[in-house]
């Protein structure tokens, strides 16, 4: 009780501008204890909007990882296919080649026979009889 009364006392005894002042700081502190506070509140709530911006970021680039390697599995299986086509495109290739360079073989044949043959007619012919 001592210490209360002891308070009363200097509370008594201070000027009227002493106690306004004393009054405004302690005014002055709790607004700026709200302020921090507030501060703080403001601080974690975008924080949470910014951690489940996050998490949707991560699902989002699963769901990315997954569709591109559904992607990339198809492009395999074209790409195969592209293959098989391709090489057996070449085997025809490879065959028609071959058959021109047959046909080109029977026509220089067939020109030589042709060109001895009418040799020999004109041989034949230029023979006075």
């Amino acid at each position: 009780m001592n210490i209360v009364a002891a308070m009363l006392e200097a509370a008594a005894m201070m000027t009227p501008l002493a106690t306004i002042l004393a009054v405004c700081g302690l005014g002055a502190f709790l607004l700026a204890c709200l302020a921090f506070v507030g501060t703080i509140w403001k601080i974690s709530w975008s924080l949470r909007g910014w951690v489940s911006s996050q998490q949707v970021h991560v699902e989002n680039q699963g769901k990315l990882v997954g569709l591109l390697g559904e992607y990339i599995d198809t492009q395999k299986e074209a790409n195969r296919h592209l293959q098989a086509s391709v090489e057996l495109l070449s085997q025809r290739l490879d065959r028609f080649d071959a058959e021109r360079e047959d046909v080109h073989r029977a026509v220089r044949a067939m020109n030589r026979k042709l060109n001895y043959i009418e040799g020999e007619d004109v041989k034949v012919e230029q023979r006075p009889a």
